[in-house]
């Protein structure tokens, strides 16, 4: 089963464009944007091809749902000089920085801090 929001990110990650996955995978871009809107399900063997491509488990596709993280609810340096795909990728890797983080919060405890006397 693949989660469209999980396809979007990771295809961002890699920076990749609806048109180049679809190269890469053999499919057509409207193959992939039918996949990203949830209005088609691919099979096991292209779901299987698309998380080899974008370098995911098909695990990770067919995860929770995602929410990507707007524009501007952070800050670039440089953003006049980003291309929209550089920003993509950088949102895309904080969304996946963020589900690092929330897998880590959820497995361990950080020792408390002590307080210096």
């Amino acid at each position: 089963m693949l989660t469209p929001s999980r396809l979007v990110i990771a295809r961002k990650r890699r920076g990749l464009t609806l048109t180049r996955l679809a190269e890469l995978a053999g499919l057509s871009t409207r193959s992939i944007s039918l996949y990203e809107n949830g209005h088609q399900t691919p099979s096991e063997e292209t779901l299987l091809l698309l998380a080899e491509i974008l370098g995911v488990s098909p695990a990770f596709l067919g995860a929770a749902d995602l929410d990507e993280i707007p524009p501007d609810a952070v800050s670039f340096r440089a953003l006049s000089k980003m291309t929209a795909r550089e920003r993509d990728r950088a949102l895309s890797s904080g969304r996946i920085a963020l589900l690092i983080s929330d897998w880590i919060d959820a497995r361990f405890e950080l020792p408390r801090r002590r307080s210096r006397r």
